[in-house]
């Protein structure tokens, strides 16, 4: 028999919601496998089949990163083009992440996977067949790379969601850590990998291998057959939904902690992420296989770091092991800030590995345990908003300060912003969202 609980029915362009039983079918349980829990969602088939096809798909992304950063860097010496890289990339989830949201919601997730991971690979297609061509300019790239991040942005609500449906909820924290290995075990290969085809096959040849990345989750998805599920039942046009999961996360205290605290965060964060190529050639005199190794010292790191941050949570709480890894990557920051060895700028990527995941984790845990699963797609379509979209702003002002001093000057003061604004677990903790139970839904929007 499945579970009943109580959804919000919204009716009418008001969206006056009202309660409605129905029956929902739960993620099938698994018995927990002994030793660390941080395996255990591996013994669900189906979040094994997308976590190994995961990690291919985020090889091939981070391939791409490096083979387009290098390009950039080889068509145009200008901070502000270079930081507008990463810009284009972000900028599509601040455009359209909230109505990617409401589609996570309404529209069969399966099939939403489905046709972004598509668009993804054609996209991915076309960036290697015009720079084969010698057909690339600046412009093109930031535009092409806008188009595969539009890709990204409207699947990543519905892969976001996804994951609390193939898992039990107790192992979500797991779950969502396994997913962030996933991402890092890549990074700890990829980029260094992408180098070295860069320097070999030119930056065509990644964007290729990009392309033929996304073929596994097409497949994973493809085959899947998810049990059925019942969503909240709905009247409202596709704007009101959207209004309604705007007030959703007004009303949810618990949510307020994870959305401003990842905002700060990535602003500062997105420092490294649009000047590192910049000043890994032109201060630490690295070529493309060199730039590649900084980034898998970072991923290799994150993997060590999501091992930790799951055993810490079993004995701390997760603001002190936030606030401990917030201080190491403002302190990753001010070493890139001020050093010109390659070699310490390669310990300062470790630490900043270290700081990724800690954040990252529980900044998303809580944001997926504090919201109900009526309005999950719209709640993290929010957060993804917050977090791409600071990532947008900051590459962009960050790209600026650089034009305007010097990228290490950037870097320090991106530092001193990330270790002050520990301060706002002063208001906003993120304890209160990390629950087992289910959270309460609020009574009135």
């Amino acid at each position: 028999m499945p579970a009943e609980r109580s959804v919000y029915t919204s009716c009418g362009h008001a969206a006056r919601l009202t309660y409605k039983t129905i029956p929902v079918s739960k993620p099938p349980r698994t018995a927990h496998a002994s030793g660390n829990p941080l395996w255990q969602p591996l013994a669900v088939p189906i979040f094994r089949a997308v976590w190994i096809a995961a990690i291919f798909s985020n090889a091939g992304t981070l391939m791409h990163q490096v083979g387009a950063a290098w390009l950039m860097t080889s068509m145009t010496s200008s901070p502000v083009l270079i930081g507008l890289l990463q810009t284009a990339a972000t900028l599509p989830m601040f455009l359209v992440g909230l109505p990617a949201g409401v589609l996570a919601d309404f529209v069969p997730r399966r099939t939403m996977l489905l046709w972004t991971q598509g668009w993804m690979l054609l996209v991915a297609a076309a960036i290697s067949t015009a720079t084969w061509l010698d057909l690339m300019t600046p412009w093109r790239l930031l535009a092409l790379t806008f188009c595969l991040g539009l890709g990204f942005a409207l699947s990543q609500p519905s892969f976001q969601a996804n994951v609390h449906d193939l898992v039990p909820r107790e192992m979500l924290s797991s779950a969502i850590a396994l997913n962030s290995i996933a991402f890092n075990a890549a990074r700890s290969v990829a980029p260094a990998i992408g180098g070295i085809v860069v320097a070999a096959a030119g930056s065509e040849t990644v964007f290729f291998l990009n392309a033929l990345s996304f073929i596994g989750m097409l497949a994973v998805f493809a085959v899947w057959r998810p049990p059925p599920h019942t969503q909240a039942v709905t009247k409202e046009n596709k704007l009101g939904a959207i209004w309604t999961g705007l007030r959703y996360v007004a009303k949810a205290p618990t949510l307020h902690a994870p959305l401003i605290r990842v905002a700060a965060h990535m602003f500062c964060a997105s420092a490294v992420l649009a000047l590192l190529p910049l000043v890994a050639r032109d201060v630490w005199k690295l070529d493309s296989f060199g730039y590649g190794m900084l980034l898998t010292a970072f991923g290799a790191m994150s993997i060590v770091s999501a091992g930790i941050v799951q055993k810490w949570r079993q004995r701390i709480s997760v603001d002190t092991i936030t606030g401990i890894a917030i201080c190491t990557g403002g302190s990753a920051l001010l070493i890139l800030g001020i050093t010109n060895s390659a070699i310490v700028a390669g310990v300062a990527m470790l630490l900043w590995g270290l700081s990724w995941t800690g954040t990252l984790i529980n900044f998303n845990v809580a944001m997926q345990m504090g919201v109900d699963s009526w309005v999950r797609g719209r709640a993290m379509s929010i957060y993804l908003l917050v977090f791409m979209g600071s990532m947008a702003i900051g590459s962009a002002w960050w790209g600026w300060v650089a034009s305007h001093s010097t990228p290490q000057t950037a870097f320090l003061l991106a530092g001193t912003g990330m270790i002050a604004a520990i301060a706002l677990v002063l208001k906003w903790k993120l304890t209160a969202a990390h629950s087992e139970e289910e959270p309460s839904i609020p009574t009135s929007l």
